[in-house]
Parts: structure tokens; C-alpha cells; sequence
């Protein structure tokens, strides 16, 4: 299991843990087209605590959400599992784009 503790990860907003799973996920594309096997399994077992947990905490607040979140976790995978690294951009934009919101979200 990732680090973070279920109840720190609630404190961040939606867009927050969206962005920080956009992290992990970063990573583990770099690292899997490095074909550095150690820091992709760490990366991408990070991603999985954290998508897990995301949608564990999001589940009561943004319900419809939770659909999303879960489907993003499953695009991520077929990335490394089903032959289709080809959308490993598209997937990290989408990411970053939270990463986006979370600091525009910030500053306000």
C-alpha cells in the first residue's frame, strides 16, 4: 500500500488527488518507456493505491464521479496491458489537466 494514509488523502480537493495520481502515472509511462522495470512497478503500484483510494473517498461526495475515476484507472492499464501505448499522451494530458484545475483551484 502507498504511504499516504486514507484520512490525508481526503483533506486534498477531487482535482488535487486527480493531479497527484497524474504523477504516478507520469512516472510509470517514463519508466516503461526506459524499460526500467524496478521504478515502473513502483510507480504503477502508487498509481493503483491511489486511484483505489480516490474513488474509496470520493465514493459518498461525488458519487457520479467515482465511474470516471475508475474508467481512467482502467484506460491507464490497457496502456501497459493490452498493447496500447500509443495513448499514453492522451492519457497524460488528461491527467495534467487536473493538475491544472488543482493549481488554478489554489490560487483562487
Amino acid at each position: 500500500m502507498h504511504d499516504v494514509k486514507l484520512e490525508n488523502w481526503q483533506k486534498f480537493t477531487l482535482f488535487e488527488q486527480l493531479g497527484n495520481i497524474g504523477s504516478e502515472v507520469g512516472r510509470s509511462i517514463k519508466a516503461f518507456k526506459n524499460n526500467d522495470e524496478r521504478a515502473f512497478n513502483g510507480a504503477l503500484c502508487r498509481a493503483l493505491d491511489l486511484f483505489e483510494m480516490t474513488a474509496k473517498c470520493n465514493v459518498e461526495k461525488y458519487p457520479h464521479r467515482v465511474k470516471e475515476i475508475l474508467r481512467a484507472k482502467e484506460e491507464y492499464l490497457r496502456l501497459f496491458y493490452d498493447d496500447n501505448f500509443d495513448d499514453a499522451e492522451a492519457i497524460e494530458r488528461y491527467f495534467m489537466n487536473y493538475a491544472f484545475a488543482a493549481r488554478y483551484e489554489a490560487g483562487k
